[in-house]
């Protein structure tokens, strides 16, 4: 259903794949993007990030941003895409979206991103995916 073979797991939003299939295909459209990273394709099906932890001279240095979270916008409307796409029917998605939000909010979690949503207590909103890469390919994958 998700035609994804080589995924290690299935592309819930897959739309953003039919215009950029894979890595090459990303890195010829990327520099034509004015908006860069924030462009709505990139945003898509790219991931931002940063080649080192310690590094201080990336958009985004994990020493000063981690803690306090780093985003390219608003989130609205991603929950509710995502539960359309894995079958949520339409007349309850936001109902459930407003109870998702409600339930995270009320277990400490930052949704300041999503309308209706609050920022955290701690203040702390950061969280970290780290994807390793062999070193020779993050020269071919990593845009600068």
């Amino acid at each position: 259903r998700f035609k994804a073979e080589f995924a290690g797991l299935p592309r819930i939003l897959a739309h953003g794949f039919k215009h950029i299939p894979d890595a090459p295909t990303m890195l010829a459209k990327f520099p034509t993007w004015k908006d860069g990273d924030h462009n709505p394709a990139f945003k898509a099906v790219g991931l931002c990030a940063t080649s080192s932890l310690l590094a201080h001279d990336s958009e985004a240095p994990a020493k000063s941003v981690f803690l306090a979270g780093y985003s390219v916008g608003s989130l609205a409307g991603v929950l509710q895409k995502l539960l359309g796409a894995v079958g949520v029917p339409k007349a309850k998605v936001q109902k459930l979206a407003k109870d998702i939000v409600a339930l995270a909010c009320a277990h400490g979690l930052d949704t300041c991103g999503i309308p209706g949503g609050k920022k955290c207590k701690s203040g702390r909103s950061g969280h970290m995916l780290q994807i390793f890469l062999r070193r020779e390919l993050c020269d071919r994958y990593v845009y600068p």
